[in-house]
């Protein structure tokens, strides 16, 4: 009786066995299948599609989708044909086999750049032999509405997450040099109404033909997608020392963005810089920090934020026909940036520098050569809409210190106030190459404004608040023609212009100029040998149309020549002149007058002239 009892029960046992089975392997699947699409086309805000779900038991556990689909009406998100999971209870490993994504991604934009893909190119497996590097490059085809994306890399790619351990292991194609290795990956979601938890470091191999490295990689992040709104929040990425802190919201049905960036990168020097062999500016060193937020329409979004880089150092090494730079460059900038809808270029409300170029060599072939001890350093505070709207510039170079503010623009009006110091001249023939041949000594100071398109000299108002020359020496070497002029000048000048078009409106001048040593020859009208002495000293103001010589004097061999009064400057203007000459030898003078020598008399002139009057001058 017992036996029969326990055969009874064994037969209702694996009865058991086989409905609960049968109801796994048959019934299981459907409901399974019509849950995953109810709760993830609520959660998604559009439709989730299975068209087939198996699952086979056993050791390992299988579970095969075909055609997993996201859409909304008349538009397909995402496709993937096949995907293939298995689980080992023995080994504690979840595994997906034969992941072969094809993702179509509706971008709504006709400013995006599409690709295509077939399903059959999918479902082709990779040719035999090393992969090409270029199979994961997508062709482009005509412009469409929708993107698809499919890589041969991704084909056989097969995931491994340990439960035990939380490795994640990716086996992959190796012949594109890179790889990733110690990844740690973390996934939960406590429901489908629920924000995704997203945890991944792990280091990326980087296998450069001089100095292969690796490159840390730490990600955190909570992904929740809610009719039709991506939300992303708390989301920190590092790589090396680039630190990212970001939240936000993509609409994508609406097209509309709102999120905020912040980057901290406190230490430079840990980028791997070496690895791009093309960049000018290398081994960079020093921190920078940035915040950013974007809001508003895909297309046209408002977009602002500031950035600061500080105690940053660059190897330069710049070459190309028109500027070379070799050294190092220092630097500490400070900015903040806005783009809006009213205007299509970046401006920036507040921007401040401190530029150092001390240590680098600097050459602009035929004009400008600056060796690594040579000062060069620009500080100033600034603002930038289309013009730059300078609050103070500061630049050192060697000796020379020049501050400007004032607004400047490329295209339009500028005005700006240029001051100089005064400084020594001596030595800048070493940079200028124009005046290698002809060194110059002396010192200058200059207060100047300036107003008017910079590219059109003709057209600028020039005020010289103050300009002096002291001591300065140089020499001349032109040659026309009909002009020949050779030889050194010496200059003191001290004074006050206003330039406009070129033309002196007002101004105040003391000049003293020797010519003394130079050589003048004009056609067979004027010669001056050098030696001979000429020196011109005045005293002069210039109001309007009236030019007044205060006190002017002129020193030949022949004589001396003084000029007081006021010269006529247009045509018809009224004049009022005292010429007195000092024992002016005639004979002389034709030296210098050659064709006109056998004209002048022998003997000396002493004279007290004054003239007055207009078109008809009247001697007195």
């Amino acid at each position: 009786m017992v036996k029969k009892l326990l055969l009874l029960f064994g037969a209702l046992v694996a009865l058991g066995c086989l409905i609960f089975w049968v109801g796994l392997t048959y019934f299981a699947p459907k409901y399974l299948r019509q849950t995953i699409q109810e709760k993830g086309s609520a959660a998604l805000g559009g439709e989730l599609q299975l068209s087939e779900l198996k699952i086979h038991w056993g050791l390992p556990s299988k579970i095969t989708i075909t055609q997993l689909r996201i859409s909304k009406p008349n538009k397909l998100l995402v496709e993937i044909p096949s995907l293939s999971l298995s689980l080992n209870l023995k080994d504690g490993l979840l595994q997906f086999n034969r992941l072969r994504p094809v993702i179509h991604i509706d971008l709504e934009s006709p400013q995006a750049t599409f690709f295509t893909t077939t399903q059959q190119e999918a479902k082709t497996p990779p040719a035999a032999g090393p992969a090409n590097p270029a199979a994961n490059i997508l062709s482009t085809t005509d412009p469409k509405t929708a993107i698809k994306l499919v890589s041969s890399r991704l084909q056989d790619l097969e995931f491994r997450f340990s439960i035990k351990n939380g490795q994640l292991k990716l086996n992959q194609d190796q012949t594109s040099g890179h790889s990733f290795t110690n990844i740690a990956c973390d996934l939960h979601l406590p429901s489908l109404s629920e924000a995704l938890m997203v945890k991944l470091s792990g280091q990326l191999k980087v296998n450069h033909p001089l100095i292969p490295f690796f490159i840390p990689i730490k990600v955190s992040s909570q992904l929740k997608l809610d009719q039709g709104v991506l939300n992303l929040g708390s989301t920190e990425i590092s790589v090396l020392s680039i630190n990212t802190k970001s939240e936000g919201s993509f609409d994508l049905k609406n097209k509309h963005i709102n999120a905020r960036l912040a980057l901290d990168v406190p230490e430079l020097e840990k980028l791997p810089f070496p690895s791009i062999e093309s960049l000018p500016i290398k081994n960079w060193k020093g921190s920078l920090k940035g915040y950013g937020s974007i809001r508003g329409s895909y297309l046209d979004p408002m977009i602002d934020g500031s950035a600061q880089l500080k105690s940053a150092e660059f190897q330069v090494d710049f070459k190309n026909p028109k500027i070379n730079a070799d050294g190092v460059l220092k630097a500490d900038l400070e900015a903040q940036f806005v783009k809006d809808k009213a205007n299509p270029l970046f401006r920036f409300p507040s921007l401040k520098w401190n530029i150092d170029l001390e240590k680098t060599a600097l050459t602009l072939p035929l004009y400008f050569q600056k060796d690594k001890n040579t000062p060069l350093n620009s500080q100033g505070t600034a603002s930038f809409a289309g013009d730059l709207q300078l609050e103070q510039l500061k630049l050192k170079l060697a000796q020379i210190e020049l501050s400007a503010t004032g607004r400047f623009s490329p295209t339009a009006s500028s005005k700006l106030r240029v001051e100089v110091k005064p400084t020594t001249l001596a030595g800048l023939e070493r940079m200028i190459h124009p005046l290698a041949k002809f060194p110059v000594q002396g010192s200058l100071a200059l207060k100047s404004e300036i107003e008017g398109h910079l590219a059109d000299p003709k057209k600028l108002k020039i005020n010289l608040e103050m300009l002096k020359l002291e001591k300065v020496s140089t020499a001349v070497d032109f040659k026309t023609a009909d002009l020949f002029v050779r030889g050194p000048v010496k200059l003191d000048l001290n004074g006050k212009l206003s330039v406009d078009q070129l033309l002196v409106k007002a101004g105040h001048v003391t000049l003293f100029s020797d010519l003394t040593g130079l050589e003048v020859k004009f056609k067979d009208q004027f010669k001056k040998a050098s030696g001979e002495i000429a020196k011109v000293s005045l005293t002069a103001t210039k109001t309007g149309d009236t030019l007044a010589l205060k006190q002017s004097q002129i020193e030949i061999p022949q004589g001396v020549m003084n000029i007081t009064g006021t010269p006529p400057i247009t045509v018809n203007a009224p004049m009022d002149l005292n010429l007195q000459i000092k024992s002016l030898d005639l004979g002389k003078l034709g030296i210098w007058l050659p064709k006109f020598a056998k004209m002048i008399p022998e003997g000396h002139l002493t004279s007290n002239l004054q003239i007055k009057g207009a078109s008809i001058p009247k001697i007195l």
